[in-house]
């Protein structure tokens, strides 16, 4: 999900919406993603993406699901589609001991999105 500043509106007009879902399309062909759904409101957008990288995407989301709320490992791992609970503890415990380059940069990104929100 991206909001725009302050409430304002991200697109102007319905020409705008379409060059934005094709730009997102140019995207998908380029990178490999594929869109499950989507919502264009006047302010925000919401979309559903699967990436190519996946696993280590659903390892840094976990991990930040984990520090930020208290929501149990069952319910991550049901809705990240990650199988038995204690797959997540493991992401988890990787992403605190040795998160490497890739899951560092997500777990930044991730603390940001976070910090703009709140």
């Amino acid at each position: 999900m991206a909001r725009g500043n302050h409430g304002q509106h991200i697109f102007r007009d319905d020409q705008d919406r379409k060059q934005w879902l094709e730009t997102l399309g140019e995207a998908c062909h380029k990178t490999g993603w594929r869109i499950h759904a989507y919502v264009l409101r006047g302010n925000h957008y919401h979309l559903l993406v699967e990436t190519r990288e996946g696993a280590p995407e659903k390892a840094a989301l976990a991990w930040w699901l984990r520090q930020r709320t208290t929501v149990p490992l069952r319910w991550v791992s049901e809705r990240l589609g990650m199988g038995h609970s204690s797959r997540v503890a493991q992401a988890v415990s990787r992403m605190r001991r040795r998160p490497g380059r890739k899951l560092e940069k997500l777990r930044r990104e991730l603390a940001q999105a976070f910090n703009k929100e709140n």
